[in-house]
């Protein structure tokens, strides 16, 4: 996404930028653009994770709601 909104003169220098630029660039759907920020937020937190219950619900996540939302954005972008 940081890629795209860069040749569409959009400078996104965080993954937070990115986002908020994929859905200006209508990549994402706004309606979508809290469970992307849930997702990076997991991302962050599987840094420095060392508690297997967390990892678990995390892995839950990512399956549920994390793999449709990757799979429409995908959609979107081929």
């Amino acid at each position: 996404m940081q890629r795209i909104a860069a040749a569409q003169g959009i400078t996104a220098a965080s993954p937070r930028q990115a986002l908020q630029a994929a859905v200006q660039l209508g990549l994402i759907a706004a309606a979508d653009e809290e469970m992307w920020l849930n997702m990076l937020h997991d991302r962050n937190m599987t840094s420095h994770l060392y508690h297997e219950e967390i990892a678990r619900e995390i892995a839950d996540r990512t399956v549920r709601c994390y793999l449709p939302l990757l799979e429409r954005a995908w959609s979107g972008m081929t």
